[in-house]
């Protein structure tokens, strides 16, 4: 992202909606993955030890475990919730699944993409920037994912709907208060069927 379009989300944030009212209506906000693990150890000999053992563990090294929350763990969360809000829709409630992403998913430049699978884990190939927007980008195909599987039921059950409302905002916390951020997951969960498998973001869809 470039420091224009810093300069103009800092200047321009989204609109605060209040409009919306999520009065008897049930709201989840799961947070899987905090941005630092803060250790209460001994020594410091005690705390490389600990942190051998959490990377051994989830078998994940430093620099990947940032996939494995932002992409697995949200996916397969999801996959767990979605048969439940089926539930609830067929009920005439209207569930809403919002995840929670970066612009960089659509900046990622054709020479960033690896040629296995392999590179997003690789260690060696190591770039926090080409690593931050490829893990951005993976989790956006997984939400792609869970729209496309949603449907595909959809359509085995004869049903033409989007029963799920499924989208994804990013507050663009760099240049704005953390109340001007939250603004964009709140109005995105106000979104309509129209929005399932968009990336809502500054008041409006990109493209």
């Amino acid at each position: 992202m470039s420091l224009k379009q810093l300069y103009n989300d800092a200047r321009n944030p989204p609109a605060d909606p209040t409009h919306l009212s999520f009065k008897n209506k049930t709201v989840l906000y799961a947070a899987l993955g905090a941005p630092r693990l803060i250790l209460a150890v001994r020594s410091q000999e005690k705390g490389e030890a600990a942190k051998a053992t959490i990377a051994r563990e989830t078998k994940c090294a430093p620099d990947n475990i940032h996939a494995s929350v932002n992409v697995l763990s949200t996916a397969l969360m999801a996959l767990l919730l979605l048969p439940k809000l089926r539930e609830a829709a067929a009920t005439g409630v209207q569930p809403h699944l919002c995840f929670v992403n970066s612009q960089s998913s659509h900046l990622v430049k054709l020479d960033q993409v690896p040629t296995n699978q392999t590179m997003i884990n690789d260690s060696s190939q190591f770039d926090s920037t080409t690593q931050y927007f490829l893990v951005k980008l993976a989790a956006w195909y997984a939400v792609r994912g869970i729209v496309e599987r949603m449907r595909k039921d959809n359509a085995a059950r004869n049903s033409i709907n989007d029963n799920v409302i499924i989208n994804v905002c990013c507050p663009a916390i760099f240049a704005r208060s953390a109340e001007q951020g939250s603004r964009s997951l709140v109005s995105a969960t106000g979104l309509g069927p129209e929005s399932t498998g968009k990336l809502w973001a500054n008041d409006k869809y990109l493209e």
